[in-house]
């Protein structure tokens, strides 16, 4: 009977210690690749935007670096990055941000599926007088902020890429921020 009692206890606790690494184990893999993923979006997102904003002077070295984060497939079917509405724009600043709505990732899985949302806004720059091209803009063209549906997965040497972008419309636009009242104290009118 005591024997059954240690076996049966000794049983439970290899099942819960089981249990608890296997929880431990997804959590680990999934805030692992989630946080690679982040990071590969950010950065290779902007780095997109960098290319087709400066399309009018590109340098390899520029569209090199693309090649760290999306796969040539994802480049071939891109087409603002293939037909830059930028491309006669000297663009000197813009401002940047990516929202990432989800993430859909298993820590077992070679593929992932991720929501976001690209804006970018505040362009600078000029663009040139031409009297022999009469299809210029008068004005940099204002970014519509898009919202994208990333297919990533990992290739041979276990590093995440960007395989494949599908637009789903335009993203919310950020609120504008409101009016907050003023803590500093106002003069006060005298008689």
């Amino acid at each position: 009977m005591y024997f059954k009692r240690s076996l049966w206890f000794l049983a439970k606790s290899l099942i819960i210690f089981a249990l608890v690494a296997a929880v431990l184990w997804f959590a680990f893999g999934w805030a692992f690749n989630a946080s690679t993923i982040f990071i590969l979006i950010n950065d290779g997102f902007e780095k997109r935007a960098n290319v087709i904003l400066h399309a009018n002077a590109p340098t390899s070295e520029d569209e090199a670096e693309l090649y760290e984060y999306f796969a040539s497939s994802a480049l071939q079917h891109d087409a603002d990055v293939l037909d830059s509405p930028y491309a006669d724009i000297s663009v000197t600043a813009f401002d940047y941000s990516v929202r990432i709505r989800s993430i859909r990732v298993y820590p077992w899985s070679d593929e992932a599926l991720v929501v976001a949302d690209e804006l970018v806004s505040n362009i600078t720059g000029s663009v040139p007088e031409s009297a022999e091209r009469t299809d210029l803009p008068t004005e940099v063209p204002q970014w519509n902020p898009q919202r994208y549906e990333i297919t990533m997965k990992k290739n041979s040497d276990n590093r995440w890429y960007i395989e494949a972008l599908r637009s789903l419309g335009p993203a919310d636009q950020p609120a504008e921020p409101r009016a907050t009242a003023s803590t500093s104290p106002s003069p006060t009118p005298t008689p």
